[in-house]
């Protein structure tokens, strides 16, 4: 079965990583739970255009580059690779595809056989294909993602998806929730 996993915060715990740098940078306080939208104008403060910017600097900061896995994501990737075809689609920029595939490689090595780069519906990054377009392309079968839309757009389609538990989606229960790793 081919399964495929989003990459920031399902396999890569990014938003804390986010939060700390604007916290240094900004004097806030943020902690992962107060990211309760995916719109980050609505948690960062802002315009839409200056919660883009944050997001610009942190991607070019070393945290980026630094961000650990999820707890549990590497053990439980390791086990399910052994069973199954694994795949990431994610909707980073191409301009941080190598830090990407280092990071995975790093982290999940041997596990993950192919990166894949979506179009992100939050930040315009140029990519063109949606996830679900890849998901239906490549025959995925199970996706984990964080982002109910993007999670919503493949249950649609068709593809089962297990939602992973993040404060940012938890205003819906249409899709299969999964409250963290092990389970």
């Amino acid at each position: 079965m081919l399964i495929a996993f989003d990459i920031d915060d399902v396999l890569l715990d990014l938003i804390p990583a986010l939060a700390r740098f604007h916290n240094d940078k900004y004097g806030t306080t943020l902690i992962k739970e107060d990211f309760h939208s995916y719109r980050f104008n609505e948690v960062l403060g802002g315009t839409d255009e200056e919660a883009i910017k944050k997001v610009w600097e942190f991607l070019d900061n070393p945290l980026f580059a630094q961000v650990p896995p999820m707890k549990d994501s590497v053990e439980v990737v390791k086990e399910l690779a052994k069973k199954h075809k694994l795949i990431s689609i994610t909707s980073r920029h191409r301009k941080y595809e190598d830090l990407t595939r280092r990071l995975i490689g790093q982290h999940f090595p041997n596990c993950i056989d192919s990166i894949y780069f979506s179009r992100n519906n939050y930040i315009d990054f140029g990519n063109n294909k949606r996830k679900v377009d890849y998901c239906l392309e490549l025959n995925v079968r199970t996706l984990v993602e964080d982002s109910l839309e993007y999670a919503m757009e493949c249950r649609a389609a068709g593809i089962d998806v297990l939602l992973l538990d993040q404060p940012w989606n938890r205003n819906s229960d249409d899709v299969k929730r999964v409250m963290n790793w092990q389970e």
